[in-house]
């Protein structure tokens, strides 16, 4: 028999079967966790926060990225007439991690179409010039987790 080591964090045990502890639960209760998990997780009051990880090659980069948000943020409000604080509790924010890791912060709130946007901006980063910024995944930052992107995944 198969086991996995796997931080559970908020999934309801109730549904996973009768061991508590998740060195001991097997590969079908594994695969009823990650199937039953929502993703991301929400906060208490059912927001989320996500950010968009991008690996860059410098400062330059970093610049390049924070100027593609701000117009992509511009060009929702002002041309599309979206105000996109009707679903995010705040226009997206870039933070950068250390010189070479950036996440692009969107902050949900409950029950609205966050996700609409944040494919679309991780649509407009992935048009960057080649060796600029390359999409690593989609940070869950209540979980901890990174949703990993691998070179035939799409989300478009």
């Amino acid at each position: 028999m198969r086991r996995y080591r796997h931080d559970w964090g908020r999934l309801d045990n109730s549904k996973l079967g009768s061991s508590d502890d998740p060195a001991n639960r097997t590969a079908k209760q594994y695969d009823m966790a990650v199937n039953a998990a929502r993703w991301p997780v929400q906060k208490d009051d059912g927001s989320i926060s996500v950010g968009i990880q991008l690996a860059t090659n410098g400062p330059d980069s970093v610049d390049w990225v924070r100027t593609i948000v701000v117009t992509y943020v511009d060009r929702k409000t002002r041309v599309d007439g979206v105000n996109l604080l009707e679903d995010l509790w705040e226009l997206p924010r870039i933070e950068v991690e250390g010189s070479a890791r950036v996440q692009v912060v969107f902050d949900g709130r409950p029950n609205k179409k966050w996700k609409d946007w944040l494919v679309e901006c991780t649509t407009t980063l992935s048009k960057s010039p080649p060796d600029t910024v390359f999409v690593e995944g989609f940070y869950d930052r209540v979980a901890g987790i990174l949703r990993p992107m691998s070179p035939g995944d799409s989300v478009f």
